[in-house]
């Protein structure tokens, strides 16, 4: 099998989990109508787009012969710089609804614009190409990934909702790996750009860096990751909707009530502090976050009802709980008294080897 082959098999083979990634992310946004599921879809098939690049370029051979140098410009020096941009900005977009942050203008479009500047200021073109500018421009989008993911470890560091930092602390064995495969893209670039030099009369190590070239291999495993990891959730999401298909139409976000002031001196099961511990969540994110919160919470409680073996009332009261709500609102909500509210509650605990509301939404979050 020749070096041609193999590197069009490996450009296919990422094709195909770009794309299969993207399809499910939109399966699932069909079904939740999540806008985190659009916006994931988004970065998949931007990350194909800069792919298609590279791939249409070694098909006609019309790649600079970098191996010896990287002092020319890139082919698509405009395009790349737009797909960088793009795909960059839905990758931030996401990890900001993972973080249940506000999607205004502030958070969302100053930090895409100041990206969008260094990278087309820095992106090497004709007449303006340099071994030093082509990895300033590669290093910039490696960093903006390194910073993203330094950014969710300050928020979850010194978020307040201790569900918030239940819901991120599932994440972490996935951030760590994203961490180190980050960190190994912007030395893969600076060793490859500015350190190291291969021998030009070996044919196989020139042929290999050809194919290198506006590559990336820790990028691209990092890509592989996310699509991983997002494939196990997305399946588990249709699964669920599977198993408890909508009636009609999507329903819109469920509204988020909060209890009301005194409703912390409700004692025990009454609706205390552990109703606390599940509106903190809601609480701290904007409107335009609430939607996609929404859409996760209902997704999440029904896998973790299925989970639990709860009926179909139980669902409702947990719902209404993760909402804030305490017994009163509850029953209110659901049109039955509060002496049924906590039997479905003490039926919860006992399912979910738990023996207090506080306890459930620990259990939830961190589910």
């Amino acid at each position: 099998m020749t070096m041609n082959t193999l590197w069009f098999l490996y450009t296919v083979a990422l094709f195909a989990i770009a794309l299969i990634s993207c399809s499910l992310s939109l399966a699932v946004w069909m079904a939740t109508r999540r806008r985190d599921c659009l916006v994931s879809a988004s970065g998949f098939i931007l990350y194909a787009m800069e792919l298609s690049l590279i791939f249409f370029d070694e098909y006609a051979r019309s790649k600079y012969e970098y191996p010896q140098s990287f002092d020319l410009p890139l082919t698509h020096p405009w395009e790349s710089a737009l797909l960088s941009v793009l795909f960059t900005g839905a990758l931030w977009i996401w990890m900001l609804m993972r973080l249940h942050k506000d999607l205004g203008w502030r958070n969302v479009g100053i930090p895409i614009a100041l990206y969008a500047v260094a990278a087309f200021t820095l992106v090497p073109k004709e007449g303006m190409s340099s071994t030093l500018q082509q990895w300033a421009y590669w290093i910039v989008r490696d960093l903006t990934v390194i910073g993203s993911l330094g950014y969710a470890l300050w928020c979850y560091r010194h978020t307040d909702s201790e569900a918030e930092r239940l819901d991120l602390a599932r994440s972490k064995r996935f951030y760590r790996l994203a961490c180190v495969l980050a960190a190994c893209i912007a030395l893969e670039d600076t060793f490859m750009i500015l350190i190291y030099r291969p021998p030009e009369d070996v044919a196989f190590v020139t042929q290999f860096l050809w194919h290198m070239s506006e590559r990336n291999i820790s990028e691209n495993l990092l890509m592989v990751a996310c699509a991983v990891q997002l494939l196990r959730k997305n399946q588990q999401v249709l699964s669920m909707y599977f198993s408890h298909p909508p009636v009609g139409a999507p329903a819109a976000p469920a509204p988020v009530d909060v209890p009301r002031a005194d409703a912390s001196a409700d004692a025990g099961d009454e609706g205390g502090t552990g109703a606390s511990v599940g509106r903190k969540i809601i609480e701290s994110v904007s409107a335009g976050g609430k939607e996609m919160i929404a859409g996760e919470l209902e997704s999440r409680m029904m896998l973790y009802s299925d989970a639990r073996g709860l009926s179909a009332r139980e669902r409702d009261v947990l719902r209404e709980l993760l909402h804030g709500k305490d017994t009163q609102n509850i029953a209110s909500a659901l049109t039955i008294s509060p002496g049924t509210v906590k039997a479905h509650l003490h039926r919860i605990y006992r399912k979910a080897d738990v023996s207090s509301r506080d306890e459930l939404l620990r259990d939830f979050w961190s589910s």
